[in-house]
């Protein structure tokens, strides 16, 4: 499976902080971007950005998880694959994810 970067989008104020993660992610990875939205609201809210950005939505439909980051991640974890990197949507990337890149599943994952 290709590697792919991961996020959990619950909505409210991490909005902006979101769409600067996203940008700043752009700049150094052109692979495949996967937003885990809590429900509906937020996945359509990404409508424009997702086209923009080229990235995936994925509406996890749980209003439960919704605001509720500890949650949400359990639920994005269960659908996530060995080769993928969660980031927290206030995470900068300020270079080149070349560790990344270059590491096999077994070195991510310890089996």
């Amino acid at each position: 499976m290709d590697k792919e970067v991961a996020y959990l989008y619950t909505g409210g104020t991490i909005w902006t902080r979101l769409l600067v993660s996203l940008w700043s992610l752009r700049k150094h990875w052109n692979g495949r971007v996967v937003v885990y939205c809590a429900t509906r609201d937020e996945y359509d809210s990404l409508s424009d950005v997702s086209r923009a950005l080229d990235l995936r939505r994925v509406n996890l439909d749980r209003s439960d998880a919704q605001g509720g980051a500890s949650l949400g991640k359990l639920l994005v974890i269960e659908r996530q694959e060995a080769n993928t990197l969660y980031l927290d949507c206030d995470t900068l990337i300020a270079g080149d994810l070349i560790a990344f890149r270059t590491s096999s599943s077994e070195m991510m994952t310890g089996k």
